[in-house]
């Protein structure tokens, strides 16, 4: 079966397994693996469709690979952008509510992501071809997985069937080494323990630093709350974007227009806040909050 796009393959062979499809955990963005001893390995016999009965073989020297494991440990993607100018993917999917785990034989593999629940599935695609359906077996030497979609390492034999052939096969290896995963984002926000306010309007000046134990950018908000007398409350929001954050601290500054016909003065306030910021390891973004009493003191 000849494609035109991933998704429209995915689409056009879906249709004939819908009632079958099994929900498939969302998986963390795929990182590149670039681990010593990485490589993609496949080839195929008695008119294999796939491969052509050609031998193909990957790794960092000559191919991008990225790969992820989902959430739940259950499913491994290895997409492999060849030198060559050719795509492949490479899926490997424990049955339902499992996890991948090393020393296992997971036969009777079907077209993954529509294979039943209690069914492993398999799929190995590309250069434009794929299997409408295919059966198989693959085996887990290795699984460690860390966390937002790490492989540390890993490591798959597999034998795929297209179209409920006997006579032909593609056989192959994927193995994935990235060592152990680093250490998630931390991003730390610090307001100033003093603030200033204008004494004509009485929008408040707040500032602080921001650190991260690695570059990113990040986005702050939030409010500033001042109790003036017991009926009296100060509030305002405010918001600082885009900011550069590495270990060396970032400083931040933002004006807050109070709210309503209740300015700022002179005293206590709180300010309260929180971040994002995309984590360029894991792609994922990471969120938090903070809070401070501020001094607000007249300009």
């Amino acid at each position: 079966m000849k494609f035109i796009k991933r998704a429209a393959v995915r689409l056009a062979v879906g249709a004939l397994a819908v009632a079958a499809a099994m929900a498939v955990p969302v998986a963390a963005h795929a990182a590149t693996i670039t681990g010593s001893g990485t490589s993609v390995t496949f080839s195929g016999t008695g008119g294999d469709p796939v491969t052509g009965d050609q031998a193909w073989s990957y790794d960092p020297s000559n191919s991008t690979i990225n790969a992820t494991v989902s959430p739940d440990g259950s499913t491994v993607t290895a997409d492999i952008n060849g030198n060559d100018g050719v795509f492949w993917e490479v899926d490997f999917a424990a049955p339902q509510g499992q996890a991948l785990t090393a020393g296992t034989v997971y036969d009777n593999a079907a077209r993954y992501p529509f294979q039943i629940p209690n069914q492993p599935g398999l799929s190995l695609f590309g250069n434009g071809v794929g299997c409408n359906t295919d059966t198989g077996s693959f085996t887990v030497k290795s699984a460690t997985f860390g966390p937002n979609g790490w492989i540390q390492s890993f490591d798959a034999t597999f034998v795929q069937n297209c179209e409920g052939s006997t006579t032909s096969a593609a056989t192959g290896e994927v193995i994935l080494n990235n060592g152990p995963a680093p250490a998630e984002l931390a991003v730390t926000v610090t307001p100033a323990a003093t603030g200033s306010v204008s004494h004509v309007g009485g929008q408040a000046v707040i500032t602080g630093t921001v650190a991260c134990n690695r570059a990113t950018i990040v986005d702050l908000s939030g409010t500033l709350n001042q109790r003036l007398t017991r009926t009296a409350l100060a509030t305002g929001t405010w918001s600082v974007s885009s900011l550069t954050c590495t270990t060396t601290p970032t400083t931040w500054s933002a004006t807050v227009q109070p709210q309503g016909n209740v300015p700022f003065g002179n005293g206590q306030a709180q300010v309260s806040g929180s971040y994002s910021a995309p984590d360029p390891v894991f792609q994922i973004t990471v969120t938090g909050t903070f809070s401070q009493g501020v001094q607000l003191r007249h300009a």
